[in-house]
């Protein structure tokens, strides 16, 4: 079958599926917006921002250096890149869109209908430059960043036929970033070495499998270079190649089965055993492949979880705060982003579909309005538009409190701990003190913070713990805070605590009560002459009937010291 026969069949079946899709789309349009289930992950509504013609991919990154994250997506209907500048709390601004333009007197074979884009600093200047594929060319383009989000003209390096999807790394451990690049038509991954500055050298071609689509790069058996991990949407299968530690690859170290049709690949470790397993989503069965690693390299058979309707573009991320990577798959057919929950062993809940814009074509997850948590942004091919659905979840609670252990509790003082979460929320966490001990209490100010205060009393020696719960929709999280109360015999009535009761203990106390003078360590207790709980003018004169009229002498006291 030539190439030109490929690209008509590839371009039959996505107008069969964009039917279908319309038809989905009407009969969504009568079902609720937004509803949440119970043990999903909740997402607000998708918001859509308009873009080029038939938007196929989108990437997040800070482009105009400002710490928020902005959305590069490639049109492959206009030729373009659209810039979506971050307002700092995941709104964006109208697009700004950059015709990729070449100079066709230098590179005169050039063809591009944008397939792809990746962001990344290719030339070490700190700035977040573009990198776009293209099916219906031989070139990778790049556009270098001015460094506020705006882009110089193109340049183009060429790879093979057909350069579809692309990935930045450091393949030859020389500490820039060079270009891995799936060609769908002759079969080949290329990979582009970058001497330092962000230009090329020439594209060294390998083998994989019929169709070469996805591409991932990661360390997958361990051995600290970057292996290469290709969906080859002809054969259902997956191609590994194993890196050598200088950027060249073995062809093909092995193959490995997935549904059919797969054509995007994401690599994380899903179970949590230290090494890098596989997503795969498989457009044609309506599946999502997942191959955990065996530690070395190799993969077990993959495991298939229902997905939604040509499901195309995946992302891992830990979407709900557990520590686990789950997963989102943008399914351009029935115009939704699926979400795969972790269990926290690789193994996968029943999906959860939230609305996106018309023809999800492509995920990126990240934290697009910096509250902690991991949004999604979609880009939608029939709709011309990305959506942005931001996560409404917190992730799990970090308690900070203040002290974390105390010592030294003086009589009946009140000691408090501040208790505040670190993390921003929409929705304010519960906070709650479990197992008080005796006199203390605690506070939930309602805003995310509290205020816990312990009062010991006379003899109360010994060591407690209290624990503080918060709690949102998602997750609970707990800390145990130890204090330690030592108490022990002290003598009342000598509040400047030298051991004697004379002259000077009575102007220490008339300086603390009538003049703002340092109070007596422990306050309630060698300054409480007469033991009635307070320290004031009839304590003074308990000490002085002592002193000179030869009245009964303070009695001892247990403290808290």
């Amino acid at each position: 079958m030539t190439n030109n026969i490929k690209r008509g069949v590839k371009k039959l079946k996505k107008s069969a599926m964009g039917l279908v899709g319309i038809l989905i789309f009407l009969l969504a349009s009568f079902q609720s917006a937004f509803s949440q289930n119970p043990d999903s992950i909740p997402f607000a509504p998708a918001v859509n921002y308009q873009t080029g013609s038939s938007p196929v991919a989108v990437f997040a990154s800070d482009l105009d250096g400002d710490e928020d994250l902005d959305l590069a997506v490639a049109n492959s209907g206009s030729n373009s890149v659209s810039i979506l500048k971050n307002n700092g709390d995941g709104t964006f601004q109208t697009a700004v869109n950059h015709e990729i333009i070449i100079d066709t007197s230098i590179d005169t074979s050039f063809s591009l209908s944008p397939s792809s884009i990746f962001s990344s600093d290719l030339d070490g200047d700190s700035h977040l430059d573009l990198v776009i594929g293209s099916e219906s060319g031989k070139d990778v383009v790049i556009l270098w960043n001015n460094g506020d989000g705006t882009f110089q003209n193109a340049v183009s390096y060429e790879a093979g036929d057909g350069p579809a999807t692309l990935f930045c790394a450091d393949l030859d451990a020389d500490s820039d970033l060079d270009l891995a690049v799936a060609n769908v038509w002759d079969n080949t991954v290329s990979v582009l070495k970058n001497n330092a500055d962000g230009t090329f050298q020439n594209a060294l071609n390998f083998g994989v499998g019929n169709d070469p689509w996805g591409i991932f790069c990661a360390d997958l058996d361990s051995d600290m270079d970057v292996d290469l991990a290709v969906a080859n949407v002809g054969d259902s299968n997956v191609s590994i190649l194993m890196n050598n530690g200088d950027g060249t690859f073995f062809n093909v170290s092995e193959e490995y089965a997935t549904g059919s049709g797969p054509s995007s690949i994401y690599a994380s470790d899903f179970d949590w055993d230290g090494d890098v397993d596989l997503a795969v989503t498989n457009e044609f069965s309506n599946t999502v492949s997942v191959l955990k690693n065996n530690g070395d390299g190799t993969f077990a058979a993959s495991v298939d979880h229902e997905a939604g309707l040509n499901p195309y573009g995946v992302f891992a991320s830990d979407l709900d705060g557990d520590g686990h990577s789950d997963l989102a798959v943008a399914s351009y057919s029935n115009d939704k982003v699926t979400v795969l929950k972790n269990d926290g062993n690789g193994n996968f809940q029943m999906k959860i579909d939230y609305g996106t814009g018309s023809g999800p074509n492509s995920v990126f997850a990240s934290d697009l309005d910096n509250d902690g948590d991991q949004d999604l942004a979609t880009a939608n091919v029939y709709g011309n538009t990305v959506s942005v659905l931001r996560n409404l979840s917190c992730q799990l609670f970090r308690l900070i409190m203040q002290p974390l252990s105390a010592t030294s509790v003086k009589e009946n003082e009140t000691l408090s701990f501040n208790v505040s979460l670190r993390i921003l929320c929409y929705s304010i966490p519960t906070l709650s003190a479990l197992n008080l001990p005796t006199n203390s209490s605690f506070y939930d100010s309602g805003n995310g913070t509290g205020v816990f205060t312990f009062t010991p009393s006379y003899t109360q020696s010994g060591t407690y713990n209290v624990t503080f719960t918060a709690c949102d929709t998602v997750a609970c999280d707990s800390e145990t805070v130890q204090i330690t109360v030592t108490c022990g015999e002290t003598k009342r009535g000598d509040p400047n605590g030298n051991g004697q009761i004379t002259l000077p203990d009575v102007i220490y106390l008339v300086n603390y009560v009538f003049k703002g003078g340092p109070a007596p360590v422990p306050e309630k207790c060698d300054g409480d002459a007469n033991n009635d709980n307070q320290v004031g003018l009839i304590d003074i004169i308990y000490l002085a009937n002592y002193i000179f009229k030869d009245a009964p002498p303070p009695q001892p006291a247990t403290c808290c010291l």
